[in-house]
């Protein structure tokens, strides 16, 4: 597959909330599991002094979404859906999986580890500059190690159709190529219509009887809520299960389920809500 990468740089937006002045907080030594299982390394002082210097270039560097000011990119949360076991357990050896908004490659690396191969995934991102940091950050950048084959798509999955830094489906070859679709933690950061277009994207790319999965940021009550844009930018909306539902009914997927579970204390448990969709 042609790796695709349709901007040269990776741009840190400025009409999106920025985290680069909030302090790294500290972050439990349980964390620090698919790190230590992936690298080998015991020591948790020296994960911990690895993963803050990983942040540190984002900030330096790239957008820093609240996700990795607040160090919640080291613990895979696809395994914490409902579906995942089905997905494990649905793979053959010509079974193809798109994950969007892969950023550092936490989620990849836990599923490729529980058995998908990993050159029949695609992974995608707005740019490449969080997928090279995550090569620092699990060590496996030069040696290449699980990702070994894996294919990379990188543009703006939510862009106007035609946009420049837009991704086209149909031109890649992947238009309705893919069993399962995946994203976490991605539809809150777009606007209304934003994320309209991305999740129009993620139904093209399934095939009839294709899968979306994943999980993002909601609210019990749907709407903007995010006022921090700059004059002209569309303001990011959070959906609620009725909301998230209609709007994925409505661009064409069918068997809709959406689940809603509270923001808790426990890292593990917050910051999700849970779709689960069939292409028609």
């Amino acid at each position: 597959m042609t790796v695709t990468d349709l901007t040269a740089s990776a741009p840190i937006p400025k009409f999106r909330r920025d985290f680069r002045d909030q302090d790294i907080p500290d972050f439990p030594d349980e964390s620090l599991g698919l790190l230590q299982r992936y690298t080998g390394e015991k020591d948790v002082t020296a994960l911990k002094k690895h993963v803050v210097g990983i942040v540190e270039d984002v900030k330096r560097d790239l957008h820093v979404y609240g996700c990795i000011s607040n160090v919640l990119f080291l613990e895979p949360r696809a395994p914490l859906h409902p579906f995942y076991p089905t997905f494990i357990a649905s793979q053959t050896s010509s079974t193809r999986t798109l994950e969007v908004g892969v950023c550092f490659g936490t989620d990849f690396r836990q599923y490729v580890l529980d058995g998908v191969n990993p050159k029949n995934v695609t992974v995608a991102d707005l740019h490449d500059g969080y997928w090279k940091l995550g090569g620092k950050l699990y060590k496996d950048e030069a040696s290449k190690g699980m990702i070994e084959g894996v294919n990379t798509l990188f543009g703006d999955f939510a862009a106007v159709e035609g946009g420049e830094r837009a991704i086209d489906l149909k031109k890649e070859g992947l238009d309705g190529t893919f069993d399962f679709v995946l994203t976490i933690l991605v539809i809150h950061v777009f606007s209304y219509n934003e994320g309209k277009r991305f999740l129009t994207r993620l139904h093209q790319a399934l095939r009839p009887g294709g899968i979306l999965f994943g999980q993002g940021g909601g609210s019990t009550h749907s709407g903007p809520w995010d006022s921090q844009t700059l004059s002209g930018a569309e303001v990011r909306w959070r959906h609620n299960a009725s909301s998230l539902k209609q709007l994925l009914e409505e661009i064409g997927f069918v068997d809709v389920e959406v689940l809603e579970q509270p923001f808790g204390v426990d890292r593990r448990q917050g910051w999700e809500k849970i779709s689960i969709g069939d292409e028609s």
